[in-house]
This record gives C-alpha cells, structure tokens and sequence, in this order.
C-alpha cells in the first residue's frame, strides 16, 4: 500500500463516518478537487455525472438523505501511487424504517495534492431497493 495514498484513503473513511453519523457534509465536502468527477452505478444507469465541490456537495446531500441510519463498513483497501480502491458493505434503514444492507466497492483518483480527482463507486443496484441517483445540478461548476 502506498503510505500516502493510505492516509487520504482513511482521510475519506473518517470523512465518511463523520456524514454518516452527524449528517456533516463538509468534511467529506473538502476532500475533492475543483475539477473531481463524481459518479456511480445508479448516476451512470441515467447518465448523470457530477462534478466538482458542487457536485460533491450534492452527491453527499443526497446519499446521506437516503438513510435514517447509516454506517458503512471497510472490507479491505488497496492503492498505488494514485489511487485508492476500497471495499465497503454499507447497512441502514431508510427514511421509512425499512433495512437496507449493500456492497460494493469505490475508486478514488487523487491529484498530487490529496484531492480527489475522480469519485467512482460500483454496486448491484438489485441490491438495493432504492436507487437515488442525484439529478444534474442546476449550475454547472466552471472547469479551469
């Protein structure tokens, strides 16, 4: 594992469990690039994409809304120079109170700096009962 891209991996952890638990998208929020991409299995299904610290924002907003209660769990985490590959089961209930438990895996690219470049997660959406995809953003972040 390399060592740096081990520690911005398990930045994002603790960032995540931070939303997770108290709802705060900030810490989460300030870990993506200006120019990130983000996008996942249920965005890619209808061709939504978000990007940048706007989209980042959206995207947690949205998540975190899907879940009463949320907790995810790490199965394993492998990088390189680069990138960080981690492998999650994510268990909840939903606004309504019903349980929801999935797995998947998230690839996150970063810049030399620390910040994620590209957010990319991949899940069976059967696995899920709900399937949010965050809509387009009204205003579309400048790219440099």
């Amino acid at each position: 594992m390399s060592l740096r891209t081990g520690e911005f991996a398990q930045t994002f952890i603790v960032a995540l469990d931070v939303l997770e638990r108290e709802g705060e998208v900030h810490e989460i929020v300030r870990l993506f690039s200006p120019m990130a991409r983000i996008t996942n299995a249920a965005m890619r299904h209808t061709g939504v994409e978000l990007t940048g610290e706007v989209g980042a924002r959206q995207f947690w907003r949205e998540y975190r809304s899907c879940f009463s209660e949320v907790h995810t769990e790490f199965n394993e985490v492998t990088t390189n120079d680069r990138c960080a590959g981690l492998f999650w089961t994510t268990r909840g209930t939903r606004p309504d109170g019903k349980p929801v438990e999935y797995s998947g895996a998230t690839l996150l690219a970063y810049e030399d700096d620390g910040l994620i470049i590209e957010f990319d997660s991949f899940h069976d959406m059967r696995d899920l009962a709900l399937t949010a995809a965050p809509r387009a953003p009204a205003h579309r972040p400048a790219h440099a």
